[in-house]
């Protein structure tokens, strides 16, 4: 009776672990997912290329790339702010921030 809950136990376990995602599959999900606020659904970039307008009203981007998002205070990518953002992390957009470019 013990063998058999212990291989049931067993199997309970491999059956749990093999459905599970590994972590870097979220961060290689090439997207990035912008937030504004409740009322508003979320913006995904996929496979975002090149220099990427944000809305006026975001306030959070999360970074589900391979590469680092650098953020910008203009529209057009020229004015670089001090926020990078590595793959698998997110920031609170600053004030004043315009777009964003994948490098």
């Amino acid at each position: 009776m013990r063998k058999t809950i212990l291989s049931v136990l067993a199997a309970v376990a491999a059956f749990s672990l093999a459905g599970a995602a590994p972590a870097s599959a979220a961060e290689t999900a090439n997207q990035v997912v912008v937030f504004s606020h409740e009322l508003s659904a979320l913006r995904v970039y996929e496979d975002a290329q090149g220099c990427q307008q944000l809305p006026i009203d975001a306030h959070q981007l999360n970074n589900r790339t391979d590469r680092v998002v650098t953020l910008y205070a203009d529209p057009m990518c020229a004015i670089p702010q001090m926020v990078s953002v590595q793959p698998g992390y997110g920031t609170q957009i600053p004030p004043g921030t315009g777009s964003f470019a994948l490098s």
